[in-house]
């Protein structure tokens, strides 16, 4: 039981000052950080393909997720942009699929 204790508690790394790097804490972040970067990396390729699959090139398929909140409006718009739906179906369906977030941020 202590030990499952011990796992639930958070730890705090002593390293001194405050500024200080701590190579411990920097690796135990990216150790944890490694299921949502492989999570990110296959929702990335799925987006590229279906950034393809509608017209777009590489560099406006960036520019796509660079200016996009969330994934779920780049997959709405791609499909609708493959559809042929107009400039405004493909807007409101994108802010509509992102407007959760506007929520989250309040």
């Amino acid at each position: 039981m202590e030990s499952k204790q011990r796992l639930l508690e958070p730890q705090l790394v002593q390293t001194g000052r405050a500024d200080q790097f701590s190579r411990k804490v920097f690796c135990d972040g990216m150790r944890d950080g490694v299921p949502i970067a492989l999570g990110y990396f296959a929702v990335s390729f799925s987006l590229g393909i279906a950034a393809r699959k509608a017209g777009f090139t590489p560099f406006q398929g960036f520019l796509v997720s660079l200016l996009n909140n969330a994934s779920a409006g780049e997959y709405a718009a791609f499909a609708l942009i493959m559809a042929n739906a107009t400039y405004f179906e493909v807007a409101v369906i994108t802010l509509i699929a992102n407007a959760r977030y506007l929520l989250m941020s309040c």
